[in-house]
């Protein structure tokens, strides 16, 4: 049984937006999240901290204006700035923040449901056992479909079934406390495919990472999915896109396991995703044939995405080849009717103009 933590006095909460200048629809962003702040119970204490990485010089003043003439103007914004990348912005923010509490972070690229941030907070003051309590992504697709969004769509809409997943999803997560730890091995960064996988830079990827970190040290069961905490997100368009995404994980992987030696076997004996074909067979004909050819796809570019790995380790592709660069997904150009109401700001961020 789970142990529940509830008290009279709420634990505070701050949540935390690393923001890199992508063409991202800041009023998108900031709409959702506005609305889930004003849906947690009005006695937590919250903080909104957005850092600043790898953006045009100023672009933080710029984020700080938009942000204080958006919806979230009235929650108090702070804008910090950090060196480049994702994990480092995370660790600004736990720097930065004023209040000990739980903490959340919000890809800048998505829409919160009004709901999300009360459900993941509410799990984690109910339940010792969980630390870290992670979103349900939903995929927005356009219109009109292509292939790979008809794929994609039956993965998303049958994965809660047909998959156990052990890893979270780090578009919206919430941590009890930050527990990132140092890499654990010095001697892979020197070593000749230490330098090939730029293991200087350390982790890069946030929800792989510290998934493997929490399973490590609390076991699977300290994960939580939140299905009722909807993250809605624009997942990639083309084929190229979708194996740019397994390839970032591909990577992932194969560096932690050099940084994280300790962590290594979790991989398969824990953080490969379970598939369940039983719990399926109840749909039509017509679906699971649609989810086998995502399967076969999906199988195939993991494949491909490992091999391409091994090249780079073993120094016949450099690390910084075109295809390593992930396609954008950030413009978010596919919008729900609920949010027509977001659209009134005019809060999109351009470059700072040069002096």
């Amino acid at each position: 049984m789970p142990n529940d933590l509830r008290s009279t006095t709420p634990t505070p909460l701050t949540v935390g937006i690393p923001y890199r200048d992508e063409g991202q629809d800041f009023a998108l962003l900031a709409g959702g999240l506005s609305q889930a702040l004003d849906a947690l119970p009005a006695e937590v204490l919250r903080e909104v901290v957005f850092c600043v990485n790898g953006s045009p010089e100023g672009f933080d003043r710029h984020l700080e204006v938009l942000a204080r003439e958006s919806p979230l103007g009235h929650h108090g914004v702070r804008v910090i700035t950090s060196a480049e990348g994702k994990l480092t912005a995370q660790q600004a923010i736990v720097d930065a923040r004023l209040l000990a509490g739980y903490l959340a972070f919000v890809d800048s690229d998505v829409v919160l449901e009004t709901n999300a941030l009360h459900c993941l907070w509410d799990i984690l003051e109910s339940d010792s056992d969980c630390m870290v309590s992670y979103g349900q992504p939903v995929a927005v697709f356009p219109k009109t479909f292509n292939w790979v969004h008809l794929l994609l769509r039956t993965h998303y809409s049958l994965r809660e079934r047909a998959y156990r997943r052990a890893y979270f999803h780090g578009r919206a997560f919430m941590v009890r406390h930050w527990f990132l730890e140092p890499p654990t091995s010095e001697q892979a960064q020197h070593s000749a495919p230490g330098k090939r996988l730029q293991l200087h830079k350390g982790p890069l990827v946030d929800d792989i990472v510290l998934s493997r970190i929490a399973v490590a040290t609390w076991g699977p069961e300290s994960i939580r999915e939140v299905q009722e905490a909807n993250v809605y997100f624009d997942p990639p368009d083309t084929l190229r896109g979708l194996y740019a995404a397994h390839l970032r994980v591909a990577l992932e992987l194969q560096r932690l396991d050099l940084l994280y030696p300790g962590h290594s076997h979790l991989q398969e004996r824990v953080l490969t995703a379970n598939w369940r074909p039983e719990a399926i067979q109840r749909f039509s004909r017509r679906l699971r044939l649609l989810h086998a050819c995502y399967r076969l796809l999906e199988g195939s570019l993991r494949r491909a995405a490992r091999i391409h790995v091994a090249l780079v380790k073993a120094g016949l592709l450099n690390l910084d080849t075109l295809w390593v660069c992930i396609p954008g997904t950030k413009s978010f150009a596919r919008h729900r009717n609920s949010w027509r109401s977001f659209r009134s700001d005019p809060c999109r961020p351009k470059p700072p103009e040069k002096s």
